[in-house]
């Protein structure tokens, strides 16, 4: 490197400010690179070896799928374009599906270890539609005693007046769901723990064993808990719900309900409830509600 002295001033040489340009170039190129990786972090990373907080950063957002935009786009359109009649896209109409409500449901389902995840546009509208998928005129449902004040409503208002045998017990012993399974038919156990808002407790292991044992569903609201303290589908459950407008969100600036269904086979009748009854949660939200999730552990913590 040669330096030259004029004016008293130190001044490279031609050769030396190549040298130097260049050398900062490959730093800024390095740099950027380094910002990139930690952004994909999924591409490098398989979800089986991500913590938590990293997975519900990362695990279900590709950005080369959305012209690499570090954040999840909000898709806030009704309708998407067809290059044909016909033609087999994966979206067409919101109601549908949407990219944004997409990504939401597909990090819910990841974090709760489900096959998929549907977001509604309330809590009630999601616990309305498990019911509806998997209750008929005749069935019995056995829900925890305290469960939501307006689970208890729209159990009592509505499905009682549609033919729903309801049966509200205090489960905290899980042998009183013995007793209630010979004597009922039951179609559907709603478990809730812990409860809102008295935050009561019940065993879900036991509880879904014994449901499972006489061929009932399970199905529990992890509104309280979210899966960063418990993970229910791992325990027996076949549907786990959430008040998205709580802990997943954060912020007290959304309504939502998420439900994730356990298996595909599960998921199938209750993505055709939500597409027919088009209670679906909208672009806005849903990103308001990732933007959420990417803060839950620490706030959980």
């Amino acid at each position: 490197m040669v330096w030259r002295f004029r004016r008293g001033i130190y001044r490279q040489s031609a050769n030396a400010r190549l040298y130097h340009s260049l050398l900062a170039a490959a730093l800024i190129v390095s740099i950027f690179q380094i910002v990139i990786k930690s952004s994909i972090i999924h591409i490098y990373i398989g979800r089986d070896q991500m913590k938590f907080a990293t997975k519900a950063i990362h695990s279900s957002y590709d950005c080369d799928e959305h012209n690499r935009a570090l954040m999840p786009p909000i898709y806030q359109n009704s309708m998407f374009t067809l290059h044909e009649i016909g033609e087999n896209v994966p979206y067409r109409y919101s109601r549908l599906s949407n990219p944004t409500r997409q990504i939401l449901e597909d990090t819910v389902a990841d974090l709760e270890h489900g096959a998929a995840g549907f977001a509604f546009s309330s809590g009630m509208a999601g616990i309305d539609a498990v019911w509806r998928t998997f209750l008929q005129p005749g069935d019995t449902i056995v829900a925890v005693a305290d469960i939501y004040g307006g689970a208890y409503d729209l159990l009592v208002d509505v499905y009682q007046k549609w033919g729903v045998n309801v049966v509200f017990a205090d489960l905290g012993n899980p042998d009183n769901l013995d007793e209630l399974l010979k004597a009922h038919k039951v179609k559907l156990v709603w478990l809730e723990t812990p409860s809102n808002p008295l935050l009561r407790l019940v065993d879900i292991k036991a509880l879904a064993a014994k449901a499972k044992a006489t061929g009932a569903l399970v199905g529990i609201d992890n509104t309280f808990a979210t899966p960063y303290l418990q993970q229910p589908l791992d325990m027996g459950c076949d549907f786990v719900f959430h008040s998205a407008t709580k802990y997943l969100c954060g912020h007290s600036d959304v309504l939502m309900g998420i439900v994730v269904a356990k298996t595909k086979e599960l998921a199938q009748p209750l993505h055709d409830m939500m597409v027919h009854t088009g209670a679906i949660a909208g672009p806005m939200d849903c990103w308001l509600v990732l933007r959420g999730i990417k803060t839950l552990a620490l706030r959980m913590e």
